[in-house]
């Protein structure tokens, strides 16, 4: 039994997409051919985007966005692959039905014009499962309210539910039971010595709504938002608390790097890296909150949300990392 829990669900993470790199022949990124035969065209979209506007789409499509939030991805991923200010990116994950968009904070677009093509052009053809139609829909929203003029509706063609399908590497995952018990029985007792260390005090937040899935019934009732001041101090002391414990973790990175070399510390340092970009991103938002120019009070809070969110996805990846890194740093003591 502690074999199967411990090498199954560990298989299964594995197959999931961690942010990626994008696809280096143009601006189409499928990793489960949820395109087909409609790739060339969702590529004459694109590049009429940027022919018209100067602005470049990158569109993914993944199985699923390996338990991170669908904005955390897409932010993670355009900001691993330096997508800039007159870049956009939007991240569909097949299987589990999820979607986001990540912009620059200082794109042309705002995010009511990106809420706007998402709802109008983009989200519809994701219902009926049209893959194409939605980044065909983006690209010519996009176009069309930079120019000033109305979101076009996509037209839309139903088509296969889940191109991604299940877990390629389920049943090698199953098939690995076996040669992997001694490891496994010896790795389960070092884990079992680490279960109770003592964990690093992380700020704990709550991220805010992003879509998640498509067509989901709603109708539950939302608490009472926070005061604006309140969420005002609020963000400014993840801020500092993110701050912090980024750079205690860069300073720990570091011993461990030295000790042990790049490669035993890579999934550290992804981590680490991950980090600072979310919290990059939050102090950007900060520094626009508190320029000369002030934001009507619905835009400020969605700011304030996501400065939170953002710090609390840091904090989040930096925490998941902490048990292995420790088991790291544990290594010469234990020997």
């Amino acid at each position: 039994m502690t074999a199967w829990w411990l090498v199954v669900p560990t298989a299964q993470r594995a197959a999931a997409e961690q942010p990626i790199p994008l696809d280096r022949q143009g601006q189409i990124t499928d990793k489960v051919g949820a395109l087909g035969d409609q790739r060339a065209a969702v590529s004459r979209a694109l590049d009429r985007l940027y022919n018209d506007r100067r602005v470049q789409l990158f569109v993914v499509y993944v199985r699923d966005f390996s338990g991170h939030s669908p904005q955390s991805w897409a932010d993670a991923t355009a900001t691993r692959n330096g997508l800039g200010r007159d870049d956009l990116l939007l991240a569909v994950a097949t299987h589990d039905r999820q979607y986001a968009y990540s912009a620059d904070i200082d794109s042309p677009l705002t995010a009511d014009q990106l809420a706007t093509v998402a709802g109008t052009a983009v989200e519809p053809a994701l219902r009926q499962n049209d893959w194409s139609a939605a980044a065909i829909g983006a690209a010519n929203g996009f176009g069309a309210v930079l120019a000033g003029r109305p979101v076009p509706t996509p037209a839309i063609t139903p088509g296969e539910a889940d191109p991604g399908g299940p877990a390629a590497d389920g049943g090698a995952a199953t098939n690995l039971v076996l040669p992997v018990v001694v490891v496994v029985g010896a790795a389960a007792i070092g884990a079992y010595s680490f279960a109770k260390r003592k964990r690093r005090m992380a700020v704990r937040t709550t991220p805010r709504g992003e879509r998640q899935g498509w067509g989901s019934p709603g109708g539950t009732e939302r608490p009472a938002p926070t005061p604006l001041p309140e969420l005002d101090g609020r963000a400014k002391q993840v801020l500092v608390e993110t701050d912090d414990a980024l750079r205690t973790s860069q300073e720990e990175l570091g011993f461990a790097t030295a000790q042990f070399g790049e490669e035993a510390a890579a999934p550290f340092t992804d981590a680490v890296a991950f980090a600072k970009g979310q919290l990059t991103l939050a102090f950007r938002l900060r520094q626009q909150l508190d320029d000369a120019f002030p934001e009507d009070d619905e835009t400020r809070r969605r700011m304030l949300d996501e400065i939170i969110a953002r710090c609390a996805e840091a904090n989040s990846r930096l925490d998941a990392e902490s048990e292995g890194f420790d088991r790291l740093r544990a290594l010469e003591r234990n020997a």
